[in-house]
């Protein structure tokens, strides 16, 4: 993942259990495959007590679950997680209300989920780019799952030469598994999950192509009048480093051009 986002989850590890953890906590890292030249999320929880699980839709570096469908995970039970991250996960999710909801499942009461996912940036389709996330989002997704929230951050764009992942204007979530001491309670929180879980597809196919383009888009094409127009592609992953390299050189090549 990029550096803005590993750096919020190490602060979300440092604040919440760097000094307080008591007992051996149970981490769900739900899209943990790594890729080389990333920094993975399960590093930050060096030093600390923890069985971590990491689950993808492929197997992989980081992964250690792959679950035989791809929004309800059979395989793993209600109330079995402490901690549950996820990161970089949501804008590929075609359906990631799902998602949190099965995080909403799979976490123990008073358990922390912290997801993020970019509130901006361009499309990058792997295999599918289907959405941004403003701040107002996550309150949504709340108040649908039965979730509490904590904390929400949205990141400005900043200062992108100098960090360039700022374009992604991460944004974050921090939610809490409300503790339902009443029966009735507690099965209306899991009906509602069932609830939500029961619309998703058995698989998902992506489709080859970003854009459906047909009459009505060909009439729009022809009819005005802008600059030439390239069609949406998928953007191939690059080392965060040699990104880096590529705006500090911009940023020397403006600097001469001004002497």
């Amino acid at each position: 993942m990029h550096v803005t986002s590993y750096l919020k989850v190490k602060s979300f590890v440092d604040v919440n259990f760097r000094n307080s953890a008591s007992r051996r906590l149970r981490i769900l890292d739900v899209g943990s495959k790594s890729y080389e030249g990333h920094a993975a999320y399960r590093s930050l929880f060096d030093g600390i007590e923890v069985d971590y699980v990491g689950l993808d839709l492929e197997s992989g570096p980081g992964v250690d679950i792959v679950p035989a469908q791809p929004f309800v995970w059979q395989e793993l039970a209600n109330e079995a997680f402490d901690v549950c991250l996820c990161g970089q996960v949501f804008e590929h999710n075609p359906m990631f209300w799902i998602t949190f909801a099965e995080i909403a499942r799979v976490l123990k009461p008073s358990g922390l989920a912290m997801v993020i996912a970019p509130g901006r940036g361009a499309v990058h389709r792997y295999p599918v780019d289907c959405w941004r996330f403003y701040p107002d989002a996550w309150h949504s997704l709340c108040s649908y799952t039965g979730l509490e929230l904590v904390e929400t951050f949205f990141e400005d764009r900043g200062n992108r030469r100098r960090e360039p992942s700022l374009m992604w204007c991460d944004s974050c979530v921090i939610a809490k598994k409300p503790v339902l001491e009443i029966a009735t309670e507690r099965d209306g929180f899991y009906k509602r999950l069932e609830t939500i879980a029961a619309t998703a597809p058995m698989t998902f196919v992506a489709p080859q192509k970003s854009e459906q383009i047909g009459p009505v888009f060909s009439h729009y094409l022809s009819s005005i009048d802008y600059p030439d127009r390239k069609p949406l592609r998928a953007r191939p992953r690059t080392n965060p480093i040699s990104k880096c390299v590529k705006w500090l050189m911009r940023g020397v090549r403006g600097t001469t051009r001004t002497q």
